[in-house]
């Protein structure tokens, strides 16, 4: 039996043998004020009177709103900030009721002027009276920015943790989806390979592909870079939801890499020049890619996003 009655106030380890309290071989362990033994240096509980009324209030603090979201948009890059406009602008557009959306356009003035017009604009309200808000938008805390807020600060970091897609289809090239499996994981990458059903594909060579994840049953939006090797041009051209995985990775900027007639999806995602696009890389047909070709991949991903497409 275990009781943490030893040692003193709020140690947790799990002592080994005779931990119970009181006991007589212990070696009088825990001590306590008072005892038998000499009280001095033993720990004693500091004690004060406490009185009065128990009330439910929050601190100040909870009565400021907006200085965490000010800090936020301050700290974004452009290409962020173009990107919490349009969603805005996408969610409340829905809203039916123009009283809504003007109060909600308010609120964002005390944010940021910027956010609030651009958003009013894009929704079809009149732009906001700054002046009407500007008591509530001086609770922003100065101009204080926070460079960890902003994906654009996390270029250059590595690829740990990073998720990346690997779309295959029967007849894939079982090499390349082991050459990228090994070069990414040796960075610390998470690989996972999708295809239109679970269990396994044919290689190309003969050799089976295990397959992590069914695409129906996952999204591009829950991984950080795609891959699609050589040899699934048929098979996931007539995908939609192979397509559709790829176009989300290309618009939302994301890393990809196109191996030999993979470059085929990726052009019918919407990419018809992507031998041009920033942040894809495409391999040759008539070759394996070595560990060069999987380092430049590397860095790509290492840039997380490229918002210029």
């Amino acid at each position: 039996m275990h009781t943490n009655q030893r040692d003193g106030y709020g140690q947790q380890v799990i002592h080994p043998g005779t931990s119970y309290a009181p006991n007589s071989v212990g070696g009088g362990c825990p001590a306590t004020l008072g005892g038998s033994r000499l009280s001095e240096g033993v720990f004693e509980h500091y004690q004060e009177q406490v009185d009065g009324r128990a009330i439910r209030r929050r601190s100040p603090s909870f009565a400021d709103h907006y200085s965490q979201a000010a800090l936020f948009w301050r700290s974004m890059a452009d290409w962020e900030r173009e990107h919490i406009i349009a969603v805005f602008s996408f969610e409340l557009g829905k809203v039916g009721d123009q009283v809504v959306r003007r109060r909600m356009v308010a609120n964002l003035t005390r944010v940021d002027e910027e956010l609030a017009v651009e958003v009013a604009c894009r929704i079809g309200e009149p732009a906001p009276d700054r002046s009407r808000e500007k008591g509530e938008a001086e609770t922003a805390a100065g101009e204080r920015v926070s460079p960890a807020l902003s994906l654009e600060n996390l270029r250059g970091t590595g690829i740990r943790t990073r998720k990346v897609a690997v779309l295959v289809a029967q007849g894939v090239d079982a090499a390349q989806v082991r050459a990228a499996r090994t070069g990414l994981q040796a960075e610390g990458a998470t690989v996972e390979t999708l295809a239109r059903h679970g269990g396994s594909v044919g290689g190309s060579n003969g050799q089976d592909v295990e397959v992590d994840r069914a695409l129906a049953t996952t999204a591009s939006v829950l991984y950080d870079a795609v891959v699609v090797p050589d040899g699934t041009e048929d098979a996931l051209v007539v995908n939609p939801d192979a397509v559709r995985f790829v176009n989300e990775a290309l618009r939302h900027g994301k890393p990809v890499a196109a191996l030999g007639t993979g470059a085929a999806l990726v052009r019918a995602a919407g990419a018809p020049g992507a031998e041009h696009i920033a942040g894809v890389a495409l391999g040759g047909p008539d070759r394996q890619p070595g560990p060069l070709y999987w380092d430049d991949f590397v860095r790509l991903i290492e840039q997380h996003r490229f918002p210029q497409r």
